[in-house]
């Protein structure tokens, strides 16, 4: 079965914009009226599979549409949102953005509820994350990582008509 993103790229249904990277259409079940996909035309599930030069380019974009909402829409904000893998709510195995409309007093429920960590949490955190952090931004010093597939698995009892969990074959990452 075709990923829906690349199917979707490759119908040019409610197609708004494309160029050499990426191509931006109307979702079909929106969230509201001028919600956006904005995908990258190359195929891969998680940002993480892509380059900078891709993932830059794909954010300069979301906000020129963004801006292009405000201007034509009368929009009083936008979400711009990814899913990044299942435990994000990713429920399709492409990268990418919504952007979506957003109007004062819409009802549209985005929301979650923040919860507390405990203070050894957060500085166990810091400190794994600081030690892994310092190159990053540095283009000259950072090391590029490439993200190994693996071989598919599948969600369930195996049986074999069930759906290939996308997400699994790329967890191993080669430092």
């Amino acid at each position: 079965m075709e990923c829906p993103i690349c199917q979707k790229l490759k119908e040019n249904k409610n197609k708004i914009y494309e160029d050499e990277l990426v191509t931006a259409f109307l979702k079909d079940k929106s969230a509201s009226p001028g919600h956006i996909i904005l995908a990258p035309k190359k195929h891969a599930p998680i940002i993480e599979n892509y380059d900078d030069k891709i993932v830059s380019h794909i954010f300069v974009i979301a906000n020129k549409l963004s801006s292009i909402l405000f201007e034509t829409l009368q929009i009083h904000g936008t979400n711009i949102l990814v899913n990044n893998g299942l435990a994000a709510g990713q429920d399709v195995p492409h990268f990418h953005l919504n952007i979506i409309p957003r109007m004062e007093n819409d009802s549209l429920k985005l929301d979650w509820t923040p919860k507390q960590l405990a203070e050894d949490e957060m500085k166990t955190a810091e400190l794994k994350l600081t030690q892994f952090t310092g190159n990053v931004g540095n283009a000259k010093q950072q090391k590029t990582e490439t993200i190994e597939v693996k071989e598919a698995e599948t969600i369930g009892n195996g049986d074999e008509d069930e759906e290939e969990n996308y997400l699994i074959k790329h967890l191993h990452r080669i430092p």
